[in-house]
C-alpha cells in the first residue's frame, strides 16, 4: 500500500467533492431563488413546537437505524463477495485515507466536510430529485422517491459496488421521510448521522484488518 499516494487521493476526492458539492448547491439556489420555490424542494423554516422537536429525535434515531441497516447489507454483500482483495483495498483506501483525514483537518473540520456532502445530496436527490419528477414529470411521490432512491444508489458506485444496495434502501428511507415532513433538514440530520457513523465504521475496520493482516500501526 503506498501510504502518502493514499492520502492524496483521499484529500483530492474530499476536497474537489466538497468544492463541486458547494459549487452546485449555490447554483441550486440561485435557480430557486424565490421563497415559494424555496419551499418546494424543502428549505423552509423550522420551529421549536413539540412536532417538530419529536421530527429531530426521530432524525437522529433514523440515521442510526440507516447506518445498522448499512451495515447489515454491506456484511451480507460482502461475504457473497469472491474477490476479498478488492475488499481489503476498499478497507485500506477509505480506513487509512479517512483516519489520516481526521489528523490532517482535525475533527471539526472533517465534519464541516460531511455537512457538506450530506447536504448537497438531501439537496440534490430529495429537494430537487423528488420535486422534478412530481411537478414536471407527473409521476406519483411514491414512484418519484423509488426513482430518486434508485439513482442515489447508483451515484455511491463511485464508493463501492456493493454501496449500491444499502444506498437505495436508504435513499427510500429519506424520501419518504422528506415527503412527510416536507422539509429538508429532518433527512439532512438523518444522513448526516448516517455518514459519520459509516466513517467511523471504515476506520474500525482498517484497524482490524490491519492487525490482522499484520500491518498494525499507530
Amino acid at each position: 500500500m503506498n501510504k502518502m499516494k493514499t492520502i492524496r487521493n483521499i484529500k483530492i476526492f474530499y476536497i474537489v467533492g466538497a468544492m463541486n458539492s458547494l459549487i452546485l448547491t449555490l447554483i441550486i439556489l440561485f435557480l430557486f431563488s424565490t421563497k415559494r420555490e424555496l419551499n418546494n424542494i424543502g428549505l423552509v423554516n423550522i420551529d421549536f413546537s413539540k412536532r417538530n422537536l419529536l421530527y429531530f429525535l426521530f432524525s437522529i434515531i433514523g440515521g442510526f437505524f440507516l447506518f445498522m441497516m448499512d451495515k447489515i447489507l454491506l456484511k451480507i454483500e460482502r461475504n457473497l463477495i469472491k474477490n476479498t482483495q478488492k475488499f481489503k483495498k476498499e478497507v485500506f483506501f477509505y480506513g487509512y485515507g479517512f483516519k489520516n483525514m481526521l489528523k490532517i483537518y482535525s475533527s471539526f473540520y472533517f465534519l464541516v466536510g460531511l455537512m457538506f456532502f450530506s447536504f448537497w445530496e438531501e439537496l440534490l436527490f430529495r429537494g430537487v430529485g423528488i420535486y422534478f419528477l412530481t411537478k414536471s414529470v407527473n409521476f406519483s411521490k411514491i414512484n418519484s422517491v423509488i426513482i430518486v432512491s434508485f439513482f442515489f444508489g447508483i451515484y455511491h458506485i463511485f464508493i463501492s459496488r456493493a454501496s449500491i444496495l444499502p444506498k437505495f434502501f436508504g435513499g427510500l428511507f429519506l424520501g419518504f421521510f422528506f415527503i412527510y415532513t416536507k422539509n429538508l433538514f429532518f433527512s439532512f440530520i438523518s444522513h448526516l448521522v448516517w455518514n459519520v457513523f459509516i466513517w467511523k465504521e471504515w476506520r474500525k475496520s482498517y484497524w482490524m484488518l490491519s492487525r490482522r493482516e499484520g500491518i498494525y500501526e499507530k
